[in-house]
């Protein structure tokens, strides 16, 4: 169905409203007191028009929304204070930098700057299975000042860093290297990394605050001892890994993952120090297939997802 809500992956919620923004090549859509446009909503879903890109949406303070588009050019960064205005960064902006290739999560340190993760400088983001399967570490986190348009590297050599997330106090980060299954601690002002959490039990996506001290973590794929994930099976066979990257086009990988997952999605909720405080199940994975997000509002959680058509609600 054409007007179906088209891979949720990122959302904000703010009053009555919940804007999300969909995996694929579609901009932000809202939902406001569970309608949408030229839509119906039930318990499963709410349909929407099909329409352009975006990574994720956040408010600042002002309730100004600050945008990060995917230009068709891929080293062209878009940044939209609102709906109809909004700057460009160019490929000159970045100097000597390898230009950006994979840009996926952001968060906002002031009105004048964001923090970006950037997953590779050699694959976009259909290509992340390649990404995935080589385990090289070419991820970074950039910092990115609106007014100068200015970028500047906060880390890198990163193995595909997704979600980020400032701390309460701003003056770290959190950020997911999805592919290790961990999260570590960026302090901005020195440039000091720090494991955080370690061995999560799946692959860390989006990372969310959740307005009491502690941080939501949605997870793209589960692994256990009695069912390890695909890199947990791969992980000591580079030349498999390779073959598959050779062999299988990119545009297919989306159709053939569910042939190598296994059916269980899990939300994290961690304190302060990384630790896991709180673990939800679907252990069936047929209501929520995987998780790219979990914001919190209002006493419900909203759950995004990169492969399914609709965003959960869950009341805590």
């Amino acid at each position: 169905m054409s007007e179906i809500i088209q891979k949720p992956h990122s959302h904000s919620a703010h009053g009555s409203f919940l804007k999300y923004r969909p995996t694929f090549d579609t901009p932000t859509s809202a939902i406001a007191d569970g309608n949408c446009p030229q839509s119906r909503l039930n318990s499963n879903f709410c349909s929407k028009l099909r329409m352009g890109m975006m990574w994720k949406l956040l408010e600042s303070k002002k309730k100004t929304m600050k945008i990060v588009e995917s230009h068709q050019n891929p080293s062209t960064l878009q940044i939209a204070n609102d709906i109809n205005r909004g700057g460009i960064v160019t490929a000159s902006k970045f100097s000597s930098l390898s230009k950006p290739r994979f840009s996926n999560d952001l968060d906002v340190i002031s009105e004048d700057e964001l923090v970006i993760t950037d997953s590779s400088v050699r694959h976009d983001r259909r290509h992340f299975m390649p990404l995935i399967l080589e385990h090289q570490a070419d991820g970074r986190i950039l910092h990115l000042k609106i007014s100068t348009k200015t970028v500047k590297v906060l880390a890198d050599k990163l193995y595909f860093p997704n979600g980020i997330q400032l701390t309460e106090d701003k003056k770290s980060v959190l950020f997911s290297e999805c592919s290790m299954a961990r999260i570590k601690k960026l302090t901005i002002a020195s440039g000091k990394i720090e494991m955080f959490a370690f061995n999560l039990p799946g692959l860390p996506d989006n990372i969310r605050r959740s307005g009491r001290g502690t941080y939501w973590v949605g997870l793209a794929a589960t692994r256990s001892a009695t069912h390890p994930s695909m890199l947990d099976k791969l992980g000591s066979l580079p030349g498999i890994r390779q073959f598959l990257v050779d062999v299988v086009p990119a545009p297919y990988w989306k159709s053939l993952l569910s042939f190598f997952k296994h059916p269980h999605s899990i939300i994290l909720e961690l304190n302060s120090n990384g630790e896991i405080i709180r673990s939800l199940h679907d252990v069936s994975g047929k209501i929520v297939g995987d998780v790219s997000q979990v914001t919190e509002h209002n006493g419900e959680l909203y759950i995004g997802s990169f492969s399914d058509d609709f965003i959960a609600t869950l009341k805590l």
